[in-house]
């Protein structure tokens, strides 16, 4: 049976829509109600992997969205292999938080005998584990949300400082390569009053990434803003190409 290009062909407009986010902050600045949004932007199905225990609070705002605790490394990739085995069951899933899932897997691994004499092999084993999980579920058929801590690195050859997604070991430079829109969630001071806002646009202080021309900073993002951008985006490109 020979294969067929022309049937495997896809119209790029079509991928104008989020396979994965990440947001990542300090603590207290609503990732996690942000990403729990979605269930006021058309996704009936939201589902809250809490691996960290802070998803208290969200349902005030976003009732209907479902929680399945996640308390050890086992129950992470149990988790995983249902969902992606039955990716029907869920119209938006939720991480919350990489970092914490991170912990539980290093944890693991360097439990592993293999690896008690061998500085190096957790850490590889980190870094295979990070990836596919995350590749895993931007490949999948469900929208991803992956929420995270920030954390400062400071470049020892020239002093400058970048905040990133908090991640344990050389993973911390793959995963902010995966998501379709990495974006860093803080407050700021506008007209004297505090509104949350979503930085995506590029930087040279923070780890962004917008693969759908929207604006740098998002105030008082919501998915279904989010959403509506990424759609109005997708429109202007099609009008300036006529």
């Amino acid at each position: 049976m020979s294969y067929s290009f022309d049937d495997a062909l896809e119209d790029v407009e079509s991928l104008d829509t989020f396979d994965s986010m990440l947001f990542y902050g300090d603590g207290g600045r609503g990732k996690t109600n942000l990403a729990a949004s979605a269930i006021h932007a058309g996704f009936n199905r939201v589902v809250i992997a809490d691996i960290e225990g802070s998803a208290k609070g969200v349902g005030r705002l976003n009732p209907g969205v479902k929680r399945l605790r996640i308390n050890s490394f086992n129950d992470l990739e149990l988790f995983n292999a249902e969902v992606l085995a039955n990716p029907n069951d869920i119209d938006l899933l939720i991480f919350d938080t990489l970092n914490a899932g991170n912990r539980l897997a290093i944890n693991h691994f360097k439990s592993l005998p293999q690896n008690r004499s061998n500085k190096y092999g957790a850490w590889d084993d980190l870094l295979m584990f990070t990836n596919e999980w995350m590749r895993s579920f931007h490949a999948s058929s469900i929208p991803t949300i992956f929420i995270a801590h920030a954390v400062d690195e400071k470049n020892e050859s020239t002093g400058s400082v970048k905040t990133m997604p908090k991640v344990q070991g050389s993973a911390s430079q793959d995963v902010p390569t995966i998501p379709d829109v990495v974006g860093y969630l803080q407050f700021e001071n506008v007209g004297g009053t505090l509104k949350r806002v979503l930085y995506v646009g590029g930087s040279e202080t923070l780890v962004t990434k917008n693969r759908f021309g929207l604006p740098d900073k998002i105030y008082d993002p919501t998915m279904s803003s989010i959403m509506d951008l990424i759609e109005e985006a997708k429109k202007s490109g099609n009008q300036e190409a006529a």
